[in-house]
């Protein structure tokens, strides 16, 4: 099993966050932590709130909100 460091690092080189890599940072949030790991939440957070990292759930909410407003307009 990966880190979150490594998950984290991995995230911020490819500037996109899966929901299945979230979901396994979030399990290992849960079981295990280090000092590394909390550094590398904390620039992953940073570079999603500075739009540098997407996050994959934003999108298909963005998507479904679109969607919505479309069949409210019609």
């Amino acid at each position: 099993m990966q880190s979150i460091y490594h998950l984290v690092h991995e995230t911020l080189k490819a500037g996109y966050l899966s929901m299945d890599t979230e979901a396994q940072i979030r399990n290992l949030f849960d079981t295990r932590l280090n000092s590394y790991d909390i550094e590398a939440l904390m620039l992953l957070q940073q570079a999603i709130e500075n739009g540098r990292v997407k996050r994959q759930v934003h999108e298909i909410y963005e998507s479904a909100q679109a969607k919505s407003s479309k069949l409210q307009m019609a």
